[in-house]
């Protein structure tokens, strides 16, 4: 199965799932595919064949827009370096949770928790510590007791009431030995790892530094189909840098696509004269407009009336 084939089962299980999304596969090097919403629910997808191919640098920039975004982030593929993936088990690189296509489905459509996931030494799962804890200081039973029936030590028996994962044939002859459940859904988004591991190179557009000289908190994007996504106070948007007029249109066109999900502002910065205001969604102003403005403000005052304009 190839990667259009991984893609449109994305898509189907999105659309079953009733979600809002729009591609981006035609955005050159992006760091994600696809970014979907339900309700207030938004997801960065990127879909692969071979999840080895997400190099670390698409990584970090994805970790770095779902932070700004307050969004999820998926890679789904079929292989991994050790072959095929197996179904409702998360697997992870760079610290991003993987899964397969099927898996994205019983996930979104079916509503089925994950419980499983991968990391050195086999499958674990995570395991509910306080109920752990509970159950057994109501059995008064000791932690050594525990850690000799799994055949542990006692500070691993300690880890796990303290949340540690735990092998999953370990974890299922314990809720066998206590008769409870024990076993918990994993949260995606609570084992994402969101740490960036290099420094964004800052070969940067212009429009990004002056946006930082007026106060924008700015986060710079190097495998995104946008530059940078700017805030001030609760005023977010993505940006971009257009260039001549086929580069312009293409961003613009992209950004355009994305904004109808993300729900914030598209603005690209534009190096020559307008003659529009707007491009398939996005708002255009001018670089130099750009350095004409004195502080943030005035910049955002701008936003909100070409966004009344449109």
């Amino acid at each position: 199965m190839g990667r259009k084939e991984v893609e449109e089962e994305v898509e189907a299980s999105l659309r079953d799932a009733e979600y809002n999304y729009v591609k981006v596969s035609f955005s050159r090097g992006s760091c994600f595919d696809i970014i979907a919403r339900r309700d207030e629910k938004l997801i960065l997808i990127r879909v692969l064949t071979n999840v080895e191919n997400l190099t670390r640098e698409q990584a970090d920039d994805l970790k770095r827009i779902a932070k700004a975004l307050d969004a999820n982030i998926l890679i789904v593929g079929r292989k991994n370096i050790q072959g095929e993936m197996s179904d409702d088990v998360v697997y992870f690189r760079f610290g991003l949770p993987v899964i397969t296509p099927g898996t994205l489905r019983n996930l979104l459509v079916e509503e089925i928790p994950l419980y499983a996931f991968t990391a050195p030494g086999g499958i674990y799962v995570k395991i509910d510590g306080s109920t752990l804890r509970r159950v057994r200081e109501e059995r008064r039973l000791s932690l050594g007791t525990i850690a000799q029936h799994l055949g542990v030590t006692r500070r691993a028996a300690k880890m796990y009431e303290e949340g540690s994962g735990m092998l999953l044939d370990a974890a299922l002859r314990l809720e066998e030995f206590l008769e409870v459940p024990l076993i918990k859904p994993i949260d995606l988004k609570e084992s994402t790892d969101y740490e960036t591991t290099g420094r964004i190179g800052w070969d940067v557009g212009d429009f990004c530094f002056r946006l930082m000289e007026l106060g924008f908190n700015v986060t710079p994007t190097q495998r995104a189909p946008f530059d940078a996504i700017s805030q001030q106070n609760q005023y977010l948007f993505f940006a971009g840098e257009g260039g001549d007029p086929e580069t312009t249109r293409r961003k613009a066109l992209v950004m355009g696509s994305i904004r109808t999900v993300v729900r914030k502002d598209s603005v690209l910065f534009v190096p020559r004269r307008l003659t529009r205001t707007h491009l398939f969604g996005t708002t255009l102003i001018s670089t130099q407009e750009l350095k004409e403005v004195e502080e943030s403000e005035e910049l955002l005052e701008i936003l909100r009336e070409r966004a009344e304009e449109e």
